[in-house]
């Protein structure tokens, strides 16, 4: 439908949410015309990041909305258009849309070009010289905007009726300058390195601008990229080429196993990307994408460093963890002892145990002999996590940070402002919650540690990896080349639970768990009697903590697809159980 925009109602700044009103000369529907508008062919329009500059021309796609507020025309898609009129043309010309001219301006050229002012802007700019307030610095900035305008105008075409904002626009934009119509046009895939744009959204742009055949060697290409991405982000730092000829297959074929592109197209064009393009790298049956292979690689080789070129003292410290234990009244097992004795014995060592095995003592101890060893001792403590950070620093009484902020990441991906030249200064650097660090933060990490530095891991190698890339952490463990001390007895809940103990019995895989009222077990033989039972289970224990929603809490380790994940427990638990309540929250472990 074609119309002019006439005021903005309505804009949420966060998610480009409008409402807007138009008039159009074309017949609306019986229900908008009885509408009490106060202006013929006027209608009330909403969508995401609308156009709403008085007497901007648009072509709005979307279809007829009966709601609270009457009829309204919910728009999927919209086209600025290039206005003939002289009044379109000067609102055209004052929009946001084109950078360096204003209101008073506008009306200045478009008084003097009249409807040729589009043609003067495109073939004889120099003219605009004529024009009051317009020097060759003014000319020059006029040109850009109206390029971009153009360029802007040329996306809004190709890409809104695939459901792209305009902020979304505006950002290819941005990334590509007035080049990216072309860049769409020949190779719309590299949209695909906008942050959004993945493989699925891009597809049916990529189709219908360059008519691509399902074989296509950039498509495959994308699809591989896409897939090895999606794999990282389930923590994988490298596929196999069966995962990938198998992942890559479905798809591009729509998740079919079989298609129209055959596992011979998929290879030929992985193998140009490890060969030609860089993009992928194989090493020992394993296929990276080249970053996550140069983070592998790079953390290696730090620690080799750190551990065969350390140059660090060795010392041994019995008698001052004699005294620090007599000033403090702590008595530490042997294990605790062990762990402290190797990390003033070698350059790199690991401290690893469950939840209350002595790890903090351990980092408290730590830092006293090493403040007694060396007066003027410089220790550094950080964390991957602020919560990591806070807790490491209120049960040590020391300043920490997070590894971010020690070795200055800064920015969404964590590049911007990182210098790699500049190393940490410490003589002692503590890392604790090892386990939720990823090879690409613990590459950076490492490369910023210097020789000569005391580097002690703490965590847990049975919690779940990190969100990114690499099992780091426990691979650290296993690698056999890092001193590693395991604290195995527990300080919390002894005598009195049997929870720590079933949690040693399955990290062991052992099956004669201990059941008591603190650690029960319900079979179930599907999700729906599964979500059953925790429906009255979770009346029970309601009633017993005198309906405190905070007193009890359901934990699943799945949130959608299933009867028991997270989602749909949210439904049937509270929906049947808190009736004119707040609704809590089941937290969900990922």
């Amino acid at each position: 439908m074609k119309c002019k925009a006439v005021r903005c109602i309505y804009y949420n700044a966060g998610n480009g949410y409008t409402v807007a009103s138009y008039v159009t000369e074309e017949t609306l529907p019986k229900e908008v015309s009885s509408q009490k508008n106060g202006r013929y062919g006027m209608f009330m329009a909403i969508g995401n990041e609308l156009p709403t500059e008085d007497g901007l021309e648009v072509e709005l796609n979307g279809t007829w909305k009966d709601g609270k507020f009457g009829m309204q025309y919910k728009v999927s898609s919209f086209q600025i258009v290039l206005p003939t009129s002289t009044e379109g043309i000067k609102a055209y010309l004052a929009s946001d849309i084109i950078k360096g001219i204003g209101p008073v301006l506008a009306e200045r050229i478009v008084d003097r070009y009249q409807e040729n002012t589009f043609e003067v802007l495109e073939k004889n700019p120099e003219k605009l010289l004529e024009i009051k307030g317009i020097t060759r610095k003014k000319l020059s900035e006029i040109l850009e905007g109206y390029r971009g305008s153009e360029t802007l105008r040329q996306l809004m075409m190709t890409l809104s009726p695939f459901g792209v904002t305009p902020r979304k626009v505006a950002q290819i934009q941005e990334h590509f300058g007035n080049a990216a119509p072309l860049i769409i046009q020949n190779t719309p895939f590299r949209l695909c390195e906008i942050p959004g744009f993945g493989f699925l959204t891009v597809d049916p742009i990529a189709v219908k601008a360059k008519n691509f055949k399902p074989d296509e060697p950039m498509r495959i290409k994308a699809a591989i990229l896409h897939i090895m991405s999606e794999a990282e982000g389930e923590g994988h730092l490298y596929l196999t080429c069966e995962e990938i000829l198998k992942r890559t297959a479905l798809l591009l074929n729509h998740k079919k196993e079989t298609g129209l592109v055959p596992e011979r197209a998929i290879r030929d064009a992985g193998n140009e990307m490890i060969r030609k393009d860089g993009t992928l790298v194989c090493s020992d049956g394993g296929f990276y994408l080249k970053n996550s292979f140069c983070a592998e690689l790079g953390a290696a080789a730090s620690l080799v460093k750190l551990i065969l070129r350390g140059g660090t003292q060795s010392y041994q410290v019995d008698s001052i963890i004699s005294s620090i234990q007599k000033k403090e009244k702590i008595l530490l097992n042997a294990r605790q002892k062990e762990g402290i004795l190797k990390a003033f014995q070698y350059p790199v060592t690991i401290i690893t145990g469950g939840p209350g095995r002595g790890k903090t003592t351990d980092i408290s101890f730590i830092i006293e002999v090493e403040k007694i060893l060396h007066k003027n001792a410089e220790i550094l403590l950080c964390a991957p996590t602020g919560r990591a950070r806070r807790r490491m620093s209120d049960c040590t009484a020391c300043p920490a940070l997070t590894i971010h902020k020690a070795i200055g990441l800064k920015g969404e991906a964590g590049e911007e402002e990182w210098d790699e030249e500049s190393m940490l200064e410490a003589s002692l650097i503590i890392v604790d919650e090892c386990s939720m660090i990823d090879m690409p933060l613990m590459d950076k990490f490492l490369s910023r540690v210097p020789i000569g530095t005391r580097l002690v891991f703490l965590g847990d190698k049975d919690q779940l990896e990190s969100v990114g890339p690499g099992n780091v952490f426990k691979e650290m463990i296993e690698s056999g080349v890092i001193p590693v001390t395991i604290l195995t007895e527990s300080f919390r809940q002894e005598g009195k639970s049997t929870i720590i103990q079933n949690a040693d019995k399955i990290n062991e895989r052992k099956t004669n768990l201990v059941f008591d009222d603190t650690f029960q077990f319900y079979p179930a033989k599907d999700d729906e009697e599964a979500a059953e039972i925790i429906q009255k289970l979770y009346r029970e224990e309601l009633q017993k903590n005198e309906n405190r929603v905070e007193g009890v809490q359901v934990l699943s380790p799945l949130r959608k697809d299933t009867k028991v994940g997270a989602d749909a427990l949210n439904t049937t638990v509270f929906q049947c159980v808190l009736v004119d309540r707040k609704k809590s929250k089941i937290a969900c472990m990922e």
